[in-house]
């Protein structure tokens, strides 16, 4: 990425202290923000001076996962309840090792897969008030430390953007992630890193022909879809893996072409196979041509002497 795409991160961290990272699939938001959050909390496997953490929000998520409630355990046979932390609180209480000025960050992916607004509770409030006391649904009294920052992930051409609570829009700065078509290009030039021969190109026609057919580009496909790369930690890089033509097959074919499928239906209320087609057209080129020049002439055609 530009390093200037990473400055604004940056900025609209320090200055809200939450934001949302949203785009289309393929757009490298979950990377992105995890690998910023290590780097922005100096998470480092030695001499750590912040910590960050990624929660996986889903449709199952409920405010006692998150913040707390009233679990059930098993003692010698006997079911019982008792008050349980959930993953938020539990995290906040791990930080008490670390230097008062220290900054950590919590992930949320996904954050709109879930009741967003159900799920995080009195959050919704301390997000704006930092630092305040509130008082818990269990009674007890909490604040929400003045050092902790939050990167949440969003999947722009999901439709339950649609249902997301206002109050909690506004509590985040929105940095949209989009189709980078230079990213990909400077990776497929890379050694070794394009035997199938594809181009940022074949991907800027395939965007271009959903955005003829009325699909913006938040729900256009990514970039990061044919970039094939390990995650790497503190004092491992990370490797790319070469787009070899068996893996740009799998990519478009269950990958690009189903979510096309879906978009298609989301707008239209049917699939339009002949933009389906197409675009697998469009992706798949660069193997036909692979494949076309490999043959050898038929000696047939070849003009008599």
């Amino acid at each position: 990425m530009p390093i200037e795409r990473l400055h604004e991160i940056e900025d609209a961290l320090l200055t809200k202290q939450q934001i949302i990272l949203t785009g289309p699939p393929g757009t490298s938001k979950t990377y992105i923000a995890q690998l910023f959050a290590r780097y922005f909390a100096a998470d480092r496997e030695t001499n750590s001076q912040g910590k960050h953490t990624t929660l996986y929000m889903h449709a199952n998520w409920a405010y006692e996962d998150f913040f707390e409630g009233i679990k059930p355990f098993t003692a010698d046979g006997v079911l019982k309840f008792e008050p349980k932390l959930g993953c938020f609180l539990e995290w906040i209480d791990s930080l008490r090792i670390f230097r008062p000025n220290a900054r950590h960050v919590l992930v949320l992916d996904e954050i709109n897969r879930c009741d967003t607004a159900a799920v995080l509770g009195e959050l919704l409030q301390l997000l704006e008030y930092r630092g305040r006391p509130v008082r818990l649904l269990s009674g007890r009294t909490f604040r929400f430390p003045s050092n902790v920052y939050i990167i949440g992930t969003m999947n722009s051409a999901d439709r339950s953007i649609g249902r997301m609570d206002l109050a909690l829009r506004r509590r985040f700065l929105w940095l949209d992630l989009v189709p980078d078509y230079d990213i990909l290009r400077i990776w497929l030039k890379r050694t070794g890193n394009n035997p199938a021969g594809f181009s940022s190109n074949a991907l800027k026609q395939c965007n271009q022909l959903l955005q003829d057919r009325g699909i913006a580009p938040e729900q256009q496909v990514g970039h990061a879809l044919f970039m094939l790369q390990t995650f790497g930690s503190e004092t491992q890089a990370s490797e790319d893996k070469p787009l070899i033509p068996d893996a740009l097959k799998r990519i478009v074919r269950f990958s690009v072409l189903p979510y096309v499928k879906e978009l298609c239906v989301m707008q239209f209320g049917r699939v339009d196979a002949s933009l389906v087609s197409q675009v697998e057209q469009v992706l798949l080129e660069c193997l036909i041509e692979q494949t076309s020049d490999s043959e050898p002439a038929d000696p047939s055609s070849e003009p008599e002497a």
